[in-house]
This record gives structure tokens, sequence and C-alpha cells, in this order.
């Protein structure tokens, strides 16, 4: 199972959260919103890649190819975090 804490993209997504309670976005919060949604969407689409080519090594005995997979959940998991492509 593929764990990852709260991405700072997350963080960002919380904080424009609650200025639009008290007052509409300015155009560069606007922008880091849409940033936000498609960081986002791109993290949910590679975990989910990641998560199927899993269960299809896992299935198919494939100790290989697992270890591939590993080391490709890692390099994802760093590449979304602090100082990575979003880093708030």
């Amino acid at each position: 199972m593929i764990e990852l804490a709260v991405l700072p993209v997350h963080e960002r997504l919380a904080e424009l959260h609650l200025i639009i309670l008290k007052r509409p976005w300015t155009e560069e919060e606007e922008e880091a919103f849409e940033e936000c949604m498609q960081v986002n969407s791109d993290v949910i689409h590679e975990l989910n890649k990641i998560k199927e080519m899993s269960a299809l090594a896992y299935k198919s005995d494939d100790t290989e190819w697992q270890h591939d997979i590993c080391a490709r959940i890692e390099a994802v998991s760093k590449k979304f975090i602090r100082g990575g492509i979003y880093s708030g």
C-alpha cells in the first residue's frame, strides 16, 4: 500500500479554501488553485498507474518487476514532497 503524507499542494489547497470563504480569490490565487488541481490530478494518476502495475507484478509472481515498481514508488514519492513540483 502506498502511503503519502499531506503534500504541499494539499496544504495550499486548504489555504485557498480558507481564503475563498472570506473573499473572492485574486487572479494569482485562482491560478494557484488551477495549478494545485493539475498537480493533484497528476499525483493521483501516477499513483494509480503504479498500483495497477504492482498488482500485475504480484499476480505474475515477477519479483524483478516488483523491485522496479518499488523503486518507481520511491521516485514518485520524492517527486511530490517539499522542494519537488510544488513547494508552497
